[in-house]
């Protein structure tokens, strides 16, 4: 009897310590068991996820020529609140405009700003432009066409090689990014410059040395006579040029906009004499040596014709070109049929060219107003009629003449061209107001000699990056 009451009692012991035990399993009895495959996590979440997050980096970049400024402020380490929105607000330097947003979606009509709701990680920047001018971005790798012959360099027009541009089949270019000028040299900014220049010296404020070049015409009528003088005519293309007035001009703009120290072209053994004088025949004897170094100075210069033409053609966005207007080179590159002028819908026999070019069956027999015709893919305007534009390179009828000067050892990548070595004539291109339709065309390169003027030439600028 004795041995069954002390087993009952070890009995109850076990019973009481077992539902002590279940108790504080459940939380003090105050709650059911957890059912199975509960979740137990007092956060309420997966025990092995990350916790959601609340702050994301937001990185500004600061552009050359330029600030970029947030409203709120980015605070220190560059974290801000999820779905904080935030404007941004682009201060460009003196004589210098914003252009696209990188990160950021820019604010309609007001370019200078854009705005930002963080959902993410996330870096903005944007493109300060000097102003006047479209940034030309190119292939990462150099470029080629393997279309036949008919299709892709015998455009039916003309006289042969004429016609036939400087992307030619099987010749791989790479071109550096560059800027070149929306419109063609107006007579205004060349009046601007040419009185600067070529008036006092050596002041403050004044060239260092006077300048010597034309003084321009106000665009030109039939007879070759300066348009009257208003406010209209003045922003017509300037004309009576010569490719040597255009070298001092574009020193002497340099100069009075961004400093002598970034001039382009320059003479003599130690290339460091800027040249001032039109007149200067060491202008036209430029060695293509001495210009890929003055390059990359950043002055205002004429366009090589390379960039005039990629420029022209490029069909910005393009993916299967279903409008047929251009034709395809290698990493996805689309460039205009060479029988079209820049930016049309058509050949240039076609009436497609009236609406982006002044030719001689819609002129008038005049020069007209830049920006007055439909503008091309890059926002160009008259880059086909109005004047004809002057180009750095001296001619030749093989574009391919000089390439193994700009390629490197082992390579056959022709890297920014410059045209020929020697020579008496440089390129013109792109047609003008006294001119035919077919002289428009995109693929169309002609000569001049560079001291002789025109009634319908003039040209635009570039620069490098």
């Amino acid at each position: 009897m004795k041995e069954f009451k002390l087993s009952f009692k070890k009995i109850f012991f076990a019973l009481i310590l077992g539902f002590a035990l279940t108790l504080i399993a459940c939380g003090g009895g105050g709650g059911s068991a957890p059912e199975v495959g509960e979740n137990t996590n007092t956060g309420g979440g997966d025990p092995d996820s990350e916790p959601p997050v609340s702050k994301y980096t937001v990185t500004l970049t600061q552009p050359a020529n330029g600030s970029i400024t947030a409203s709120p402020a980015i605070p220190a380490g560059d974290k801000v609140d999820k779905d904080t929105v935030i404007t941004f607000t682009a201060t460009p330097d003196a004589n210098y405009e914003v252009g696209n947003w990188d990160g950021a979606t820019a604010v309609p009509g007001t370019p200078n700003k854009a705005t930002l709701t963080v959902t993410a990680d996330v870096t903005v920047s944007v493109d300060i432009l000097p102003k006047g001018f479209v940034k030309v971005t190119t292939p990462s790798e150099a470029f080629t066409t393997d279309l036949k012959e008919g299709e892709a360099n015998n455009p039916t027009v003309g006289f042969g090689g004429h016609y036939n541009g400087v992307f030619l089949k099987g010749r791989k270019v790479k071109l550096s990014t560059y800027y070149i000028g929306k419109t063609e040299v107006t007579y205004e900014l060349w009046k601007e410059v040419h009185d600067w220049a070529t008036g006092d010296a050596g002041g403050a404020g004044q060239p260092a040395e006077k300048y010597t070049f034309a003084a321009g015409q106000r665009g030109s009528d039939s007879s070759g006579n300066a348009l009257s003088d208003s406010p209209e005519n003045n922003l017509n293309p300037v004309t009576k040029v010569s490719w040597q007035d255009c070298i001092a001009w574009c020193n002497a703009y340099t100069e009075k906009i961004k400093g002598a120290e970034h001039c382009v072209y320059r003479r003599g053994d130690d290339k460091s004499t800027i040249i001032r004088n039109a007149s200067d025949a060491t202008a036209s004897n430029l060695t293509i040596a001495q210009m890929k170094k003055n390059m990359k100075l950043g002055g205002y210069r004429l366009p090589t014709e390379a960039e005039w033409e990629f420029a022209a053609r490029y069909e910005k966005g393009e993916t299967d070109n279903t409008d047929k207007t251009a034709i395809p080179y290698s990493n996805g590159l689309w460039l205009t049929k060479l029988d079209y002028a820049s930016g049309a819908t058509d050949k240039y026999n076609s009436s497609a060219t009236g609406d982006i070019a002044w030719h001689s069956g819609n002129s008038g027999e005049n020069t007209h107003e830049v920006s007055t015709r439909t503008a091309n893919k890059l926002g160009l305007s008259d880059m086909s009629g109005n004047v004809w534009e002057l180009c750095f390179d001296r001619y030749n009828n093989d574009a391919k003449i000089n390439d193994d000067a700009y390629k490197s050892a082992g390579s056959d990548i022709v890297l920014n061209p410059l045209g020929a070595d020697s020579g008496t004539e440089c390129v013109r291109v792109g047609g003008g107001w006294g001119a035919d339709k077919e002289s428009c065309a995109v693929g169309a390169r002609f000569s001049n000699m560079p001291t002789d003027s025109d009634k319908s030439l003039g040209f635009r600028l570039a620069i490098s990056k």
